[in-house]
Formats: C-alpha cells, sequence, structure tokens
C-alpha cells in the first residue's frame, strides 16, 4: 500500500468509526460552513435534502454494510468532528459496465494544520480502497469541487489514482 505512512496509529489525535444519525446535523453544518465557499455562486445548498440525504444512507449503512460507508474523524480529546466522508456504491459511468464506488463527500475541517488534513484525507483514501476490495468494486472514483486542488491532485497520484481533469479513477486488484 503507497500510503501506509498515513495509515491511523495511536499518535492521531482523532478516530475514525462509522458514521450514525446522531452526526448528520453537525455533518451538514461541515458541509454547509465549508461548500458555501466552494459553489456560491454556482448552486444553492439544500440542507435539508442533504440531511436526508445522510439519515437514509446512514440507516441504509447500518442495516447493511455494503451498502455506503459513511465515516467521521473525531477529536479523541473532545470529540469535535474533524472531517468525514462517504463512499457511495453503485456508481456507472455511461460507457463503463464495471461498479464503481464514488467518493461522494471528503469534508476535513480546513482549520486543521495542513499536515493534519494531508493524514485524513490519505486516511479517507485508504479506507475507500480497504471497502473497494473487502466488496469487490473494481473501479474507485473520486472528484473535488474545490478551486484549488493541487493537493488533492498530488495526493491521489501519490496512492495511483489516474487523473482525468479533476476525476481521479483507480483500479483496484481483488486478487
Amino acid at each position: 500500500m503507497i500510503l501506509e505512512k498515513f495509515l491511523p496509529s495511536a499518535r492521531d489525535s482523532w478516530t475514525w468509526r462509522l458514521a450514525n444519525l446522531m452526526d448528520v446535523f453537525e455533518m451538514a453544518a461541515f458541509v454547509k460552513q465549508s461548500y458555501l465557499l466552494e459553489t456560491n455562486p454556482i448552486f444553492e445548498l439544500d440542507e435539508k435534502l442533504l440531511i436526508s440525504s445522510l439519515m437514509k444512507a446512514i440507516i441504509d449503512q447500518e442495516c447493511n454494510l455494503a451498502s455506503c460507508q459513511i465515516m467521521v474523524a473525531r477529536n479523541k480529546t473532545n470529540n469535535r468532528l474533524m472531517g468525514w466522508h462517504w463512499l457511495k456504491r453503485g456508481y456507472h459511468l455511461p460507457y463503463v459496465r464495471e461498479e464503481s464506488a464514488e467518493a461522494a463527500f471528503a469534508q476535513i475541517d480546513l482549520n486543521l494544520p495542513l499536515r493534519t488534513r494531508v493524514c485524513i484525507l490519505a486516511q479517507m483514501m485508504i479506507q475507500w480502497e480497504m471497502y473497494c476490495r473487502f466488496h469487490h468494486i473494481p473501479l474507485l472514483a473520486s472528484t473535488s469541487i474545490r478551486e484549488d486542488y493541487q493537493g488533492y491532485v498530488k495526493l491521489h497520484r501519490l496512492a495511483d489514482f489516474q487523473l482525468r481533469g479533476s476525476f481521479a479513477f483507480k483500479r483496484i486488484d481483488n486478487a
């Protein structure tokens, strides 16, 4: 694994777990805070729709772990949300028959130090790949809506993703 140096460790100030319904409003506030900077005036965030979508997906995840992966990174000391991600299953490109998993959200507190943000994103990417391997999903897709996505590009290249515009793709070897 190329991102081995980023694997979770006891030194991390955060811990990962599956998201639950109690996380949803904080996750939505997190999106509202960061996405507004990136998406205005392109489109308006519908917070109620986001909350509804998250709740449905988390319930699906609780009933069937293969449906999607929504995880939160919380500070070990104060339980503050530091980041979260949502990997959706069943993504299909209109010209490819194979199933893909799509990283629909990768949210990180932009006030965290750069090194911490990079480590959290790398851990998200490790979790995505592990999910795909476990569920035999051959393709992993990741995109960015950030205006400045050079860090995204660099980390995805390091993890052997193939970049096409703001899309990054990785073939997952399930051997």
